[in-house]
């Protein structure tokens, strides 16, 4: 659902109720704050308001699913412009009903645990940003089904673990590409996650480092970059190997930063090869 009146949103949202019990997520207790909503702008404060009280969104459920920081995200993500943050959350109020969004937190992924793909750094940053790690090498191309369960699986690390307490309310992402070869790439998946994050998560990417990076990355993102907004687009970083090494010693204590990154620490899982369905430990392991 791409364009969507809120009247539509709600006549969708009748007919395909929610199956998850009411309190089957904790919708208003989101977890650790890297951002605030600043109570002393009387525009933001209008607006989550207004959002609150208005009638369609009501329906929709917005003062169930949907705590006051990410109504002021919706509404920073929308330029501050309050009708196109109402249509917005309209669309994703009504998505979420459609995936069942309470119930993909107990959605069962145990396959793409063990596959390795994505994984979370032990500590956050130094300024208390979450990363998580995606490691390209454990990745093949799939079909339709298979990636918006991939982007189901984002969802529950990125969204719903905030929101259960364990994660902040913005990430940083790491593309981890060594080992990764052509046959690895899967343009269709980066526009899947990338579409579905920038419609219905705003302003939950803090930073997104890519690495080691080549021209076919630089390639990737220029076809990738006209479904982000501007904003996002620009904490998109292509750095080589020596220069993300770099940038995570800055960032964070050596401690949580994997040993074949430059830092001590030994926890970094093992990952399942998708062609030969090998357990390979980067940095160990061919």
């Amino acid at each position: 659902m791409t364009a969507i009146t809120v009247g539509t949103a709600v006549e969708q949202a009748n007919q395909e109720p929610l199956v998850a019990p009411r309190d089957a997520l904790p919708p208003i207790t989101p977890g650790i704050f890297r951002s605030q909503v600043p109570s002393d702008d009387a525009q933001a404060m209008k607006f989550i308001s207004e959002a609150r009280a208005h009638p369609e969104l009501q329906e929709l459920g917005v003062n169930m699913a949907i705590c006051d920081l990410e109504l002021y995200k919706f509404w920073v993500g929308a330029k501050q412009h309050s009708e196109t943050a109402h249509k917005r959350l309209a669309t994703t109020l009504a998505w979420r009903r459609d995936i069942n969004l309470p119930h993909v937190a107990g959605e069962d992924f145990a396959d793409l645990d063990a596959a390795g793909k994505l994984f979370k750094l032990p500590r956050p940053t130094k300024e208390g940003y979450t990363v998580l790690v995606w490691r390209s090498r454990f990745h093949a191309p799939e079909d339709d089904a298979s990636l918006q369960r991939l982007a189901r699986y984002f969802v529950k690390h990125v969204h719903l673990l905030w929101k259960l307490g364990h994660h902040s309310d913005r990430v940083i992402v790491i593309i981890d590409r060594d080992g990764a070869e052509s046959k690895n790439r899967d343009l269709n998946m980066a526009k899947v996650v990338s579409t579905t994050f920038n419609t219905h998560f705003p302003e939950v990417l803090e930073g997104l480092y890519v690495f080691p990076s080549s021209w076919f990355t630089s390639a990737c993102w220029t076809i990738i970059r006209p479904f982000v907004d501007p904003v996002t687009a620009a904490k998109v970083h292509f750095l080589g190997g020596p220069a993300m090494h770099e940038q995570l010693a800055v960032m964070m204590d050596a401690d949580a930063v994997p040993t074949r990154w430059g830092g001590t620490w030994t926890g970094e899982p093992a990952g399942r090869d998708p062609f030969t369905n090998a357990m390979v430990m980067p940095g160990v392991d061919a």
